[in-house]
């Protein structure tokens, strides 16, 4: 029996359901109730005329669709109304809104922050490491205590307190003013009765007119303690525009000391000559280097500015090379001396001056330049710590550290090994074909578009990428065969010079996706779909563990299985082996799937 329009479920009984799922959209994106609750009423009004609109048996399903889109914007409704911090942690229950003093100080654990908690009785203090303080909308706590250098303080050590402020839901702006001396200092002691000096405050996060939430992130400078234990801080609310002190006890401080850059690089010189199970990786040292190094160096034509060219630089001196890695302040040559620039609004700005004149000087920061008005500065002098970090090898095992020393020292580029940080860059390739070479005649990309060139002696022209595949992958891409043309995607060994070997997954116009190559079963789907001639086709690859899997436009094209993958793979796009060069590709994506081989 043929289908009536009135069967026909209409768009129109998908509104309650849509306008419901917006709603809770909106509610973890904004902090205001109002319009979560006018889009569920106006869920719950569509869902009442559209049941009373569908009525008959030709229409039950449009009627049902509507009555459960109603039912969930209800329930939406009543979550917002009864349980809004289940939808919205900003939308805190009443006890948080009215509070009868703003200015009372209220003692709740540092996981509980909208509990009931205590008032902070007189003369009572707060253990900083456990418990926050509450006043009304804002909490108060101390995220860490610690002895530390600042870098722009040379080797000099004190006592860093972080201090962070959190408005707990939206409300009216607070005033913010910065730690000073008189009514606005903070106070430390020792139970003797010993006062530290204050010495200023480095403000990390300032608020801002387009933050929708007061915040503070702050650290607070004070001399460092040398016998004491456990300290007394007094912070004046006053610094945020309310009354009163908030009291915190300083049980534990963490240490942390200086490291012997000397016995580091002895250390590590040791280790690199000591025999290693297997041999250093270059692909992995170039990884590493794209990972930590490359956003300030350049090596063999590629990466920043902001520190030293290395390709013309020592680096076959293994003491040369480890110094500058572990003891970068050792030697800084004077253009790249760092300058320290504090502002009159306690920012400070830790770069290379690139450029200076009577209204303002531009610093070359890492991967930015920050331009600052001379009317604005404070404070401004050179600093003899470089700007490079000085623990970039703390955190890699032995075989990590030869790796990029192995890459560091080496006389020419190596291949990369993929990375779920790297592969984006590699796929699609750059304007300038970085990071890809060319197998006969040279490709051209242009406006994303790789454009494959014609064949020389009849053989077809590659694109090999330069990245090291260890990982299971999904690659997608277009593909546009041209009127005659055909085109492959290679996946080949690595540790291989040619890809005779490798698996090639082919494309035609107006033909099917094959693969060959596959030392294992392979399969075409049935009723699978053509390549589409002159146009562009969706291509899907898919390999993990043993198999590979092929779909073409969204649907399953051809597969294999039982297949036996090298250790590491690389990708390379081939053109057309006659005279037709018309194969292109665009739209290049790879993702990891984190299986590495």
């Amino acid at each position: 029996m043929p289908e009536t329009p009135h069967s026909r479920i209409s768009p129109l009984c998908l509104t309650p359901a849509f306008l419901a799922s917006l709603a809770v959209c909106i509610a973890s994106l904004v902090g205001f109730r109002w319009l979560t609750i006018s889009l569920t009423l106006l869920g719950l009004l569509v869902a009442v005329l559209g049941t009373v609109a569908y009525r008959g048996r030709d229409r039950v399903r449009s009627r049902i669709l509507s009555a459960v889109g109603g039912i969930l914007s209800s329930a939406v409704l009543l979550v917002t109304l009864f349980l809004p911090s289940t939808l919205n942690p900003l939308w805190t229950a009443d006890s948080l809104s009215n509070v009868s003093d703003p200015n009372e100080c209220i003692v709740v654990p540092r996981n509980k922050t909208r509990g009931a908690g205590k008032p902070l009785a007189e003369n009572q203090w707060v253990d900083a490491a456990v418990d926050g303080i509450r006043q009304d909308d804002l909490f108060i706590q101390l995220q860490s205590v610690k002895s530390g250098r600042l870098p722009d303080k040379g080797t000099n050590t004190y006592l860093l307190i972080n201090l962070r402020l959190d408005q707990m839901r939206d409300g009216p702006s607070h005033r913010f003013e910065r730690f000073a001396k008189g009514n606005r200092e903070p106070k430390l002691t020792d139970d003797s009765g010993r006062e530290y000096a204050f010495l200023g405050d480095r403000i990390r996060k300032a608020p801002s007119k387009l933050d929708r939430l007061f915040m503070v992130d702050q650290l607070l400078i004070f001399e460092l303690p040398t016998q004491a234990k456990l300290l007394n801080l007094v912070l004046p609310a006053s610094v945020w525009g309310r009354e009163g002190e908030c009291r915190f006890r300083l049980s534990e401080i963490v240490n942390e000391p200086p490291p012997d850059m000397a016995k580091l690089i002895s250390d590590t010189r040791a280790m690199l000559r000591r025999p290693s199970p297997k041999p250093p990786d270059r692909a992995l040292g170039r990884a590493l280097f794209a990972k930590n190094c490359q956003e300030c160096h350049t090596l063999f034509g590629g990466g920043g500015k902001t520190g030293p060219d290395l390709t013309a630089s020592k680096r076959n001196d293994l003491d040369f090379l480890l110094t500058s890695i572990i003891d970068p302040s050792a030697v800084i040559e004077k253009k790249y001396q760092p300058t320290i620039v504090v502002t009159t609004t306690g920012l400070v700005h830790n770069g290379i001056i690139q450029k200076e004149d009577a209204n303002a000087i531009t610093l070359l920061v890492p991967s930015k330049l920050v331009v600052v008005p001379r009317s604005e500065i404070e404070e401004m002098r050179s600093s003899n710590v470089s700007l490079m970090p000085t623990e970039l090898l703390k955190d890699l095992t032995d075989h990590e550290v030869r790796s990029l020393i192995s890459y560091l020292s080496g006389t020419s580029q190596a291949p990369m090994l993929a990375t779920p940080e790297n592969a984006p860059h590699f796929f699609p390739p750059a304007e300038d074909l970085s990071n890809w070479h060319s197998n006969g005649a040279q490709w051209k990309i242009e406006k994303g578009v790789v454009l494959a060139p014609k064949p020389v002696n009849g053989k077809a022209a590659q694109l090999i990428s330069d990245m090291h595949i260890a990982d299971d992958f999904h690659m997608t891409m277009r593909i546009n065969p041209g009127k005659d043309g055909r085109g492959a995607i290679l996946i080949g060994d690595a540790g291989e010079a040619d890809f005779s070997n490798a698996i090639r997954v082919g494309f035609a116009a107006a033909e099917s996706i094959m693969i060959t190559g596959a030392k294992g079963m392979v399969s075409q789907a049935e009723n699978s779909d053509k390549t589409n001639a002159d146009s562009w086709s969706k291509l899907e690859i898919v390999i993990e563990a043993d198999r590979i899997e092929v779909r073409l436009n969204d649907k399953d094209a051809a597969r294999a299985t039982g297949i036996t993958f090298p250790d590491r793979r690389v990708i390379a796009l081939e053109g057309s082996g006659s005279s037709t060069h018309d194969v292109r590709f665009r739209n290049l994506g790879i993702r990891l799937l984190g299986r590495e081989k």
